[in-house]
C-alpha cells in the first residue's frame, strides 16, 4: 500500500472514531436552582413544542432488568450507563431510591450538547457521582443519523409531555418522573456540575417535606400544602407532571378551595390558551379565556391573569379599546399583583 493511501485510510479511520457515539456511552437547558443566580447556560432551539393540558403521562413499558451503572463490589465506577426509555428508568430509581437525570439532547448537531458530554458526562468522576445517586436516561434527537422509529415516536412523546423546547436541557425527577428542576450545559467540569445537580436535588427535598406535612394533613390544609410543594419548584419547571397532586386540589368543593382551585385549573388551560396564541387562532384563545372566567368567577391573582390575557388577544387583533377594558379590569383586581407594573405601562402606551 502506498504512503499516501495508508495515510488517507488512516485519515477515515479516525474521522469515523471521531463522530461515532457508542450506545453505551452518554452524549452530550436552562433554569434557576433556587439559590443564587446560575452562571449563563447555553442551548440549541429547537421549534418550541406546547404540551397538551390534557395529555397523560406515556404508557408503561414492561418490566424488564436493565443493567446500572454500580461497580461491583464497591469498586469505582469509570463509564456512567444510560438508559433511554423513561418509564424503564422509573422501575430502576424506585428499585434504588435515586432520582433520575433525563437528558434531551441533539448528540451530532448541538454544541452545547457535545461540550456537556465532553466535559461532564464522559468524565470517570461523573461516572462515579452518577452510580451513587442518580438513574441517567439520554432521550436523544440527532440529524444525522436515524433513530429506530419507536425511539423516535418515544422520544418525542417525552418532549411534548415536558414541553422541553431547546438542547441540551436536563430535567430532574423525582422517582415518578414529577419534574423538580431544569438546567442545560454549565462550564467547569464534572465537580462544579456535580455541584449544581445536588443543589438541584435540595428542591426535591424541600419539596419533599411539605409533602410529608402534607401527607398528615386533609382537607383545605392538606390543599395548602400541596400548593405550597408545588410552588416550591423553580419558575418555569412543568408542573403538569405533578398533575396527581393538583387533582387533588380541583376534587376540593370550590366554596371551600375558590382561589386556590382556580389558580391550579388556570395553571393547567395556561399552555392551550398560550399555544392557541402562538398559533394566532386568536378567537379560539379568547374563547378559553372567556369560559374560564364564567366558569371560576374568579378574583385576585387569578382574575388578573386572565384579563391580561384576553387583553393580549386584543391587542393582537388592533382592537385597543376592548384591550384597554381588559388592562383596567385586570389592575383593579390586583393593584399591587404580579402583572401590575407592566399593565400599568400598557396603558399608559395605549390609553394615554
Amino acid at each position: 500500500m502506498s504512503s499516501r493511501l495508508l495515510t488517507a485510510t488512516l485519515f477515515l479511520a479516525l474521522l469515523g472514531a471521531a463522530c461515532s457515539k457508542p450506545a453505551s456511552e452518554a452524549p452530550a437547558g436552562e433554569g434557576p436552582t433556587g439559590g443564587t443566580t446560575p452562571p449563563t447556560e447555553t442551548t440549541s432551539s429547537t421549534p418550541a413544542t406546547t404540551p397538551s393540558p390534557t395529555q397523560t403521562t406515556p404508557v408503561k413499558a414492561e418490566p424488564v432488568k436493565v443493567t446500572t451503572g454500580h461497580s461491583p463490589a464497591g469498586g469505582t465506577a469509570t463509564e456512567a450507563h444510560w438508559l433511554h426509555d423513561p418509564e424503564k428508568a422509573k422501575q430502576l430509581a424506585k428499585a434504588e431510591n435515586k432520582d433520575i437525570l433525563l437528558l434531551f439532547t441533539g448528540s451530532d448537531w448541538c454544541p452545547p450538547c457535545k461540550r456537556l458530554e465532553r466535559e461532564v458526562f464522559k468524565k470517570p468522576e461523573f461516572a462515579q457521582y452518577a452510580s451513587e445517586k442518580l438513574v441517567l436516561v439520554e432521550l436523544d434527537f440527532p440529524r444525522r443519523k436515524q433513530l429506530p422509529l419507536e425511539d423516535r415516536k418515544r422520544n418525542d412523546l417525552w418532549k411534548r409531555h415536558y414541553g422541553v423546547s431547546s438542547f441540551p436541557t436536563v430535567l430532574m425527577t423525582d422517582t415518578d418522573l414529577r419534574a423538580y428542576a431544569k438546567t442545560g450545559f454549565r462550564a467547569g467540569g464534572p465537580a462544579n456540575y456535580q455541584k449544581h445537580l445536588d443543589a438541584l436535588i435540595e428542591t426535591r427535598v424541600l419539596r419533599d417535606r411539605l409533602l410529608t406535612r402534607a401527607d398528615s394533613a386533609t382537607g383545605l390544609e392538606r390543599a395548602r400544602l400541596i400548593d405550597q410543594a408545588i410552588e416550591s419548584l423553580p419558575r418555569g419547571m412543568p408542573r403538569h407532571s405533578h398533575g396527581d397532586l393538583v387533582d387533588e386540589i380541583l376534587d376540593l368543593d370550590p366554596g371551600v378551595a375558590g382561589e386556590l382551585r382556580s389558580k391550579h385549573l388556570l395553571a393547567r388551560r395556561r399552555s392551550q390558551i398560550e399555544g392557541h396564541m402562538a398559533a394566532k387562532q386568536l378567537d379560539d384563545a379568547r374563547l378559553l379565556i372567556d369560559d374560564l372566567l364564567a366558569e371560576l368567577a374568579p378574583t385576585g391573582d387569578v382574575a388578573q391573569e386572565l384579563f391580561y390575557m384576553r387583553a393580549q388577544t386584543n391587542l393582537m387583533v388592533g382592537d385597543t379599546e376592548e384591550a384597554i377594558f381588559d388592562l383596567e379590569a385586570a389592575l383593579a383586581e390586583k393593584p399591587e399583583g404580579p402583572k401590575a407594573r407592566m399593565i400599568q405601562r400598557l396603558l399608559e402606551r395605549h390609553a394615554g
